[in-house]
């Protein structure tokens, strides 16, 4: 069963900051868009899973650093902020 959401809900949902991504994927006909009534057009969430799974040219919001790599609990502590500086 597909989810439609709005294209706002959407960018979110996938971890961007705004629609334009989803515009983007909408124009490389990656994936499909859905008018409503009211003219706005929606997603289906399930689809753009499906597409970030086979599709290397999209880029899931989710995974920051990309599906390659590697973060690891740094081997010393960082030094404590001094109070009033920005760093």
């Amino acid at each position: 069963m597909a989810t439609f959401r709005n294209r706002d809900v959407a960018a979110r949902h996938f971890g961007k900051k705004s629609v334009r991504t989803i515009d983007a994927w909408l124009a490389a006909g990656y994936i499909t868009g859905f008018k409503a009534d009211d003219g706005s057009i929606h997603v289906d969430l399930d689809e753009i899973e499906r597409a970030l799974r086979v599709n290397p040219k999209m880029r899931d919001g989710r995974q920051p650093f990309g599906p390659k790599a590697r973060i690891v609990q740094m081997p010393i502590v960082p030094e404590p902020k001094a109070p009033g500086s920005d760093q």
